[in-house]
């Protein structure tokens, strides 16, 4: 990024993720479900892989932003299908969003890479503190 976009709030850059890495072999796995996440969606996207799931972020975290995540299955989930198809509580929701920005707050020291998927450039997080944080913010909201 240069000094003009650091000043104007551009986004940052990260170096490229290697795909030989354990981070890159998770994004390969799951290669066609995150590019047609990333086709779908014009939001700044910030990737969380984990042998689980691929978490993602969409918008500015840690203020505005969604969640959505594919199961290492490839069923596509969201806080949004969490209240429409699951139920759950739109207070559990909030909750959830409130420790899930916490979390990432908590990441902010995380090694970050870039790469570009289905056409757009993405973060890609590989934590798996992260990771763990958001799989326990799930089940401990959808349990």
């Amino acid at each position: 990024m240069g000094f003009l976009g650091s000043l104007f709030g551009g986004k940052k850059e990260y170096p490229p993720l290697d795909t030989n890495s354990q981070a890159g072999q998770l994004v390969q796995n799951m290669q066609e479900h995150l590019e047609k996440v990333c086709q779908e969606c014009s939001d700044d996207m910030e990737l969380v892989p984990s042998p689980d799931a691929a978490y993602i972020f969409l918008g500015s975290p840690p203020k505005r932003f969604a969640l959505t995540w594919i199961d290492k299955d490839g069923t596509p989930n969201s806080l949004k299908k969490l209240v429409q198809e699951k139920g759950v509580a739109a207070t559990k929701i909030e909750g959830m969003v409130g420790s899930l920005g916490t979390a990432y707050r908590e990441s902010k020291n995380e090694d970050r890479y870039s790469m570009t998927l289905g056409g757009k450039s993405i973060t890609v997080t590989p934590s798996e503190n992260l990771a763990g944080k958001i799989k326990h913010a799930i089940e401990e909201t959808t349990g």
